[in-house]
C-alpha cells in the first residue's frame, strides 16, 4: 500500500504535530510506503524520519501569512514555479491521499483533483464546516470525524517523533557540556509565540531573575532566533540579568533548534512550536499558557506514563501576566529541586 499525506500546514509546529502518525502507520502496515506533500518549513520536521519514503514540496510564504490571499500564493508562486513537484508526486500510484488541514480554496482543490486523477487514489479528508459546504464534494471519497489517518485505523493521535541527526546532536551536547557542572541544569526559555502569546522583554527579565535568585545551579539559554529584533531583544535581556549564567545560543537552522532542545534539561516556553518539539523529543518542559482552564493538557498528546515530562503554568487572567510563583513551583516539581 502506498499513501500520500497532503499537508498544507505552513508552520513548523503543525509539521511536528503529525510526526507520530508515520511510525504508527508503519507499525500497523509493514509494507506501507508513505510520501508527504508539504512546505519546506514543514519538511524540517520530517527530513530525518525513517518512516517516510519521499517528501514533495510546494512553496508558500510564512509571514505575514494573513496579508497575502492564499489564492495568490498558490497561483503565483506554486503553480507557476513549483508545479514540478506536483507532477513528480503524481507519477506514483497511490492507494490513498490523506488531505490534512486543507483550506479548500479553489487552487487547493484543483491540485487535489489533479493528484487524484493522475494517481487513481482514494481521497480522504477530515470533516469540518468548510468540507460540509463543498460544492464539489464528490472530489472526496470519504470524510473522517478526526484526522484522515482514521481511515487507515489510526484513531488516536500518536505521540510525535522527531529525529535529530548525530552531527547536530553532538554539536548541541558539546555546547551544553561547556556550561555543565555537577548538579547543574541547562534550561532554555522561549518567550516568542504567535500573536499575544509572545512575552515582552521586561516579563522575561522578571522570570529569568526569579529563577536565578531561587536556584544557583541553573543556567538559562535563549536560542539565537533571527526574527526581526529578536536577537537585540534577548541581548538586552542578558545584559539586564546575569551574563555569567544567561546565554544566547548559536543557531544556524531549524535542526540546531531541534538539537538544542533535545540536549537541554528543561524548556520553558509559551504555547508555540517549541512545545511541540520538546514533546516529540521527550524533553521536559513547562508550557506558559494564558488561555486555558485548569483541566487543560498540552496541545500534543503525551502518554500517561510520560506525564512527568511536562507542567503547565497559567497566566493571570486579568493581567495576562505570568504568575512567577506558580512558574517556580512547576520548575521545582518537574526537576525535583
Amino acid at each position: 500500500m502506498r499513501i500520500l499525506v497532503y499537508n498544507q500546514h505552513r508552520a513548523l509546529g503543525d509539521g511536528v504535530f503529525f510526526t507520530g502518525y508515520y511510525k504508527a502507520l508503519k507499525e500497523k502496515y509493514k509494507d506501507i510506503e508513505i510520501d508527504v506533500f508539504c512546505t519546506p518549513m514543514h519538511a524540517n520536521a520530517l527530513k530525518n524520519n525513517p518512516y517516510i519514503s519521499n517528501i514533495f514540496y510546494f512553496l508558500n510564504y510564512y509571514k505575514p501569512w494573513k496579508t497575502v490571499r492564499q489564492e495568490k500564493i498558490i497561483y503565483n508562486v506554486f503553480l507557476q514555479k513549483y508545479f514540478g513537484d506536483l507532477r513528480a508526486s503524481a507519477k506514483n500510484k497511490y492507494d490513498y491521499i490523506l488531505d490534512i488541514d486543507s483550506h479548500y480554496k479553489k487552487p487547493n482543490l484543483e491540485m487535489l483533483e489533479y493528484l487524484k486523477e493522475k494517481t487513481s487514489a482514494k481521497l480522504i479528508a477530515k470533516t469540518n464546516t468548510k468540507s460540509a459546504k463543498l460544492k464539489n464534494k464528490n472530489l472526496f471519497d470519504e470524510f473522517t470525524s478526526g484526522y484522515p489517518f482514521e481511515a487507515l485505523g489510526i484513531n488516536e493521535i500518536p505521540v510525535p517523533e522527531l529525529y535529530v541527526s548525530d552531527e547536530y546532536n553532538k554539536k548541541a551536547a558539546d555546547y551544553f557540556n561547556n556550561y555543565k557542572k555537577d548538579g547543574s541544569y541547562n534550561i532554555i526559555i522561549n518567550g516568542e509565540g504567535s500573536g499575544l502569546k509572545s512575552l515582552p522583554a521586561d516579563e522575561i527579565i522578571n522570570i529569568t531573575n526569579a529563577i536565578l535568585s531561587q536556584y544557583n545551579n541553573i543556567n538559562i539559554f535563549f536560542m539565537g532566533y533571527n526574527g526581526a529584533g529578536v536577537i537585540e531583544k534577548y541581548t538586552n535581556i542578558i545584559n539586564a540579568t546575569d551574563k555569567n549564567r544567561v546565554f544566547l545560543t548559536y543557531k544556524t537552522n531549524v535542526e540546531d533548534s531541534f538539537a538544542l532542545i533535545n540536549n537541554a534539561d528543561l524548556v520553558i516556553s509559551v504555547d508555540t512550536a517549541v512545545i511541540h518539539i520538546a514533546t516529540a523529543l521527550k524533553t521536559k518542559f513547562i508550557e506558559i499558557c494564558g488561555y486555558a482552564t485548569k483541566n487543560y493538557i498540552p496541545v500534543i498528546p503525551i502518554d500517561a506514563a510520560d506525564k512527568n515530562l511536562y507542567r503547565v503554568s497559567y497566566k493571570d487572567k486579568l493581567t495576562n501576566k505570568v504568575i512567577i510563583d506558580d512558574l517556580l513551583k512547576q520548575l521545582k516539581d518537574i526537576l525535583n529541586l
